[in-house]
C-alpha cells in the first residue's frame, strides 16, 4: 500500500494529507470537549489536557523523525549566544 501511495502525484499527497491532518484536528478537539464533559466542564483541567497532548504530540512526531532517519540528534560544542568554542 506504501508503494503505491508513493506512486500517487505530490498533489494527490498534499490532499491525502490535508483530509488526514483535518481528520486528527477534528479528533483531538473531540477527546478534549470528551474530558472535559466527563470532569463536569471544569475548566481547570485544560492546562493539563494542553500540556499532555503536547508531550504525547512531541514523541509521536519524534519518533516518526526517528524512524525515517530525519532525526539527528547532535551536541553543539559552540555556543551561539555569546560565540564560545
Amino acid at each position: 500500500m506504501l508503494e503505491q501511495f508513493k506512486r500517487q502525484s505530490l498533489e494527490t499527497q498534499g490532499i491525502i494529507f490535508m483530509i488526514l491532518s483535518q481528520f486528527f484536528f477534528a479528533a483531538n478537539d473531540g477527546f478534549v470537549k470528551y474530558i472535559l464533559l466527563i470532569h463536569d466542564n471544569d475548566i481547570s483541567f485544560l492546562g493539563q489536557i494542553v500540556f499532555i497532548r503536547g508531550i504525547f504530540a512531541t514523541i509521536f512526531i519524534g519518533l516518526i523523525l526517528f524512524a525515517k532517519k530525519q532525526l539527528e540528534l547532535k551536541l553543539y560544542k559552540q555556543h551561539y549566544l555569546f560565540g564560545e568554542k
